[in-house]
């Protein structure tokens, strides 16, 4: 995705470019829609429950954080802190 100058800015996370708004659960999903393995495989490999996975795709309900991290580490997401300033802090 290519922007210019004049267009909103952007945050990569992973191989995703999506404009500073979005949150992370649009992030989420987005990488659960593009991962290519069912829901149902998804949720063997992260120990979430499939009918967690399909209400938070469905988007019925959101996750607690701790559940958010499981699904992300799944997806090859990582999460972690950003300082104020907007950098990734170590």
């Amino acid at each position: 995705m290519a922007l210019s100058a004049d267009s909103m800015s952007v945050g990569v996370y992973r191989d995703y470019e999506m404009p500073r708004s979005t949150t992370f659960s649009d992030i989420l999903r987005q990488a659960i829609n593009t991962d290519g393995r069912s829901l149902y495989r998804l949720a063997l490999d992260s120990g979430v429950d499939v009918a967690v996975w399909q209400r938070f795709v469905a988007e019925e309900r959101d996750v607690r954080l701790a559940t958010a991290e499981r699904m992300a580490r799944a997806l090859g997401l990582e999460l972690r802190p950003v300082s104020k300033k907007g950098g990734a802090t170590r």
